[in-house]
Order: structure tokens, then C-alpha cells, then sequence
């Protein structure tokens, strides 16, 4: 080794080992304040190192400081264990009484009644009395580790705040709310819209869901009494026709008599007509049977007519039932499609949701298992999404999306199925299309979505997809035909985002 090379060796040691007693001073500085004889050794160290001492020096002093700090932490474990909770509620008591003058009966009152409670329920209570604005070296600050909220995390909690209003909102505007639950819904909203403390939406999520089970009880007992109302329907209609039953077997009877009688009394008219002697007693008897038999038809025609007038009250009746039956049933279909629509339709996008998406793509899938005619999935997500939130906030996300819905919805086919599938995630049913016309009919999607701008707050920003495609072969399951356009999907962002990968089964082949 040549004097210029150890020179220069000599000279990074030294640096090194300057910079090393320079760190060594630092860190002193950082355990000062926890034990006096730890504050008097750190100082001896770093006067050793200020008067450039020798190594050996340093390492002793170094080794009893460890040594120290050894005592000191069993001396704290000893401490820690030995002192009961009535010690620490009496210190506590202390301590914030100074902090808090203002508080001091209610922080004596709940320390006083904790003796005999666990002591995180104390704690939790104290947290809840005193204020929320407080000096960062404050006991309680300490003890917590509390620290002051900068400018973006304060930026981020008003934030959060409004993706959950912005989320209940539209889950309330998704209720199919009866005119009697109109106050307890504005009540509802403008507490919603004074929210100021996510502490508060335990409140917010209570309210929504007494009102929910009222609104569910509501349309549970108008349905009962539907079917209630049904079912005496269904009584009458049963009750006419046993009477029609009991009415038709007691007419066919009185048929039955009066033709007996009719019968009867022709067999006895012609019997007298044999027997007659002369024309006028056989006249007065043929008048006397002819007048009876008319007497038989007149009574059996005013039966009949009774049981006839009878029979078209009742039908009218029945009728009437009938009609408010079907008026009933219709008013209770459309509702029932209404709330349908609702439960598969994502409000932000008033695209099908995944719940949609999934009672879709069991009837295309068995449509392709009975016919195999071709089908194909594409799933396409946004790139850069959380970006997009951070930089612009969780409303132009939104307006991102529901922008991207509609900009789907326009450069798709009308055969196609678009559903927002979950977060920034879309996908995509292609019915009677080949994987190679569906990675085309993808692509020309993208290539739209990525030329047409957004603007976000008077910034206009290129929004791009990255898109999966796969289709259905052999015995596929629909799991796996989802879970290959997700491994082209992942390989479409592993190749920079904004493009189309599809995925076979066997790539091979």
C-alpha cells in the first residue's frame, strides 16, 4: 500500500471518528431529564469527548452508563408494580388538578368513584372531560402521547368528515321514505349537516338506523295488512263459491222435484183423459193439471230467479274485491321493483353495483353453459386513484367516477353489461364476443377515456384505465374467469398503467 492510498484511509478514519463523538454528544442530549445520577454521567461522557479523550476512556464511561440504565430500569419495573391503582388515581388526581384548576371537583368526583372500577374506565372518562385544545407538554399530552394536529392532517379529518356525510346522504336519498317519516329524515339530515367531529357519527349511524327499523316496521305492517286484507278476500271468494256449490245443488234438486211433479201430474192428466166420460169433465180435469203444473213452473221460476239475483250481488262483490286486489298487487309490484332498482344500483355512478353485476353474470353464465355461445369479462380500474383523492380531495374523486360511468356507458355496446364493481374498480360483461373482439372493444374504450380530460378545481387532468380481459373456456367457474382478467389486470399496471392485457387459460394452446 502506497503512503497516498494510507493517507487517505488515515484521513476517512479520522472523519469518521469525528463525526462518530459528534453523534455520540447528540444522543447524550437526548435521555437528559429521565434520572439525575444518568444526568451526571452523561455529562462526564461528554466532556470526555469534547477533550478529545482516548477510546478506551469513552468505552468505560459508556459501559457504566449501560450499567446505570440497567438499575434504573429495574428500579422502574419495581416501581411500576408496586404501586396500586388508588396511587395512580391519586396521582393523576395531582397532577391534572394543576393542569386543571376549573376541573378540579369533576376530575375528584370521577377519580373518587374509580377506585372500585377498572381503571381504563376512569382514564376514559377523564379523556372526555377535559379540553380538547391543549399544550403539547401538558402531563395528560404526555401520558397519552398526544401531539398537535398539523395543517394536512386537519385538511384530512375535514375530509373524512365529508365522505361520510357525502355517503349517508346518498344512502338516505336511496330510502323509500313514507310521508310520516318526513320530520324524523330532515331531522336526520340537518344533524348530518352539522356533523364537526367524527366522534359524532356513532350518534349520526344510531339515529339512521332507529329510523331504518321504523321505515322496515312501517312497510312490514302495511304488507301484513295487505295479505290480511288478501286473505278475507280469498275468504269471500271461497264462501261464494260454496254457496254457488250449496245454490246450484238446491236448484238442481228443485229441477228434479218439478220434473217429477210436471211428470206426475202429465201421467195423471192422461189417465183422466182415458177415464173421462164426456168432454166437459175431461176439460175441467185437463184445466186443473194444467193449472197446477203452471203453479209448479211459477214457484221453480222465482227459486231460480233468487238464486240467480243472489249469485250477481255476490259476483259483483267478488269483483270489486278482485279489482282492489289487483290494484294492491300492482302498487306492491312496482314498489318492489323500486326497491330492486335501489338495492343493485351504486349511487354515486347510478351504475349496477356488485350485487347487480353478480345476478347478471349467473344468468350470462348459464346461457354459455347451454349454448356455449362466446362470453368475456374485462375488469378495469383507475390508475393513480388515490393520488387523484389526495391531490384534489374525495368530491373530485367522486365526480371522477361518476364521470368515468358515464364515459363507460357511452363507448360501450348496448349488449354490453358495465358494473361498478368496488371502489375505483369496473367490470364488464361481453356477451357473444371472442376474447381478441373484446380486447379491441376494450381497448377503444380506454383510449376515449384517456383524450377526454376532466376538469378538477379549474385544472384540467387526463384520467387513464388499466384493463383485464379473460374469457370463458372449457369448464370454467365464474371465480375463474374473474380471478384471470384480475392477474391481466395486475400485469396492465406492471406495464405502466393506461392498457389492455388479456389472460387465456392456457397460453399454450
Amino acid at each position: 500500500m502506497n503512503e497516498k492510498v494510507l493517507a487517505e484511509k488515515i484521513d476517512t478514519l479520522l472523519t469518521d471518528n469525528d463525526l462518530l463523538r459528534k453523534h455520540l454528544v447528540k444522543v447524550s442530549f437526548a435521555a437528559v431529564g429521565i434520572n439525575a445520577k444518568l444526568d451526571n454521567e452523561l455529562h462526564t461522557l461528554r466532556n470526555l469527548v469534547r477533550s478529545d479523550a482516548v477510546i478506551e476512556k469513552i468505552n468505560q464511561q459508556v459501559e457504566s452508563i449501560a450499567r446505570l440504565l440497567m438499575t434504573i430500569d429495574d428500579e422502574l419495573e419495581q416501581n411500576t408494580a408496586s404501586l396500586s391503582q388508588q396511587q395512580i388515581l391519586q396521582g393523576l388526581l395531582e397532577q391534572l388538578s394543576k393542569e386543571f384548576p376549573d376541573l378540579k371537583q369533576k376530575i375528584e368526583r370521577i377519580i373518587t368513584s374509580g377506585v372500585n372500577h377498572p381503571l381504563f374506565k376512569t382514564l376514559d372518562k377523564l379523556v372526555k372531560i377535559l379540553p380538547k385544545k391543549k399544550q403539547t407538554n401538558s402531563f395528560f399530552s404526555r401520558l397519552f402521547n398526544l401531539k398537535s394536529v398539523s395543517t394536512t392532517e386537519n385538511t384530512f379529518y375535514a375530509e373524512s368528515i365529508q365522505q361520510i356525510q357525502r355517503t349517508i346522504f346518498q344512502f338516505l336519498d336511496q330510502l323509500n321514505v313514507p310521508e310520516k317519516f318526513s320530520p324524523q329524515i330532515s331531522h336526520v339530515r340537518e344533524f348530518l349537516a352539522e356533523l364537526d367531529s367524527i366522534d359524532r357519527v356513532p350518534d349520526v349511524m344510531s339515529s339512521i338506523s332507529a329510523l331504518v327499523l321504523d321505515i322496515n316496521s312501517e312497510d312490514k305492517s302495511r304488507f301484513e295488512h295487505f295479505l290480511n286484507q288478501l286473505n278475507q278476500r280469498l275468504d269471500i271468494v271461497q264462501d261464494l263459491l260454496n254457496t254457488h256449490a250449496e245454490a246450484q245443488l238446491k236448484d238442481e234438486q228443485a229441477s228434479k222435484i218439478m220434473d217429477t211433479k210436471v211428470r206426475a201430474q202429465v201421467h195423471s192428466m192422461q189417465e183422466n183423459v182415458v177415464a173421462a166420460k164426456d168432454l166437459n169433465e175431461l176439460q175441467h180435469n185437463v184445466e186443473n193439471r194444467l193449472e197446477q203444473v203452471i203453479s209448479n213452473l211459477d214457484v221453480f221460476q222465482e227459486v231460480h230467479e233468487t238464486f240467480v239475483k243472489k249469485n250477481q250481488e255476490k259476483m259483483g262483490l267478488l269483483n270489486n274485491q278482485l279489482n282492489e286486489s289487483r290494484s294492491d298487487i300492482n302498487e306492491l309490484q312496482h314498489k318492489l321493483q323500486k326497491q330492486q332498482h335501489l338495492a343493485e344500483t351504486d349511487p354515486l355512478t347510478s351504475l349496477p353495483n356488485r350485487y347487480a353485476f353478480q345476478r347478471k353474470i349467473n344468468e350470462e353464465y348459464m346461457r354459455w353453459r347451454r349454448y356455449r355461445h362466446p362470453l368475456t369479462l374485462a375488469i378495469a380500474d383507475v390508475d393513480h386513484f388515490k393520488k387523484i383523492n389526495d391531490e384534489f380531495g374525495h368530491t373530485n374523486g367522486d365526480k371522477v367516477l361518476a364521470g368515468l360511468a358515464r364515459g363507460l356507458l357511452a363507448a360501450s355496446r348496448e349488449t354490453d353489461f358495465i358494473a361498478r364493481y368496488g371502489g375505483e374498480e369496473f367490470i364488464m360483461i361481453l356477451p357473444e364476443t371472442h376474447l381478441n373482439q373484446a380486447t379491441k372493444a376494450v381497448n377503444k374504450i380506454r383510449q376515449n377515456i384517456a383524450s377526454n380530460p376532466f376538469q378538477l378545481d379549474q385544472s384540467s387532468q387526463n384520467i387513464t384505465l388499466s384493463i383485464g380481459v379473460a374469457e370463458f373456456e372449457d369448464n370454467d367457474t365464474i371465480e375463474d374467469v374473474i380471478n384471470r382478467a384480475d392477474v391481466a389486470l395486475y400485469r396492465a399496471k406492471d406495464k405502466g398503467r393506461n392498457t389492455v392485457c388479456c389472460e387465456l387459460k392456457n397460453p399454450s394452446a
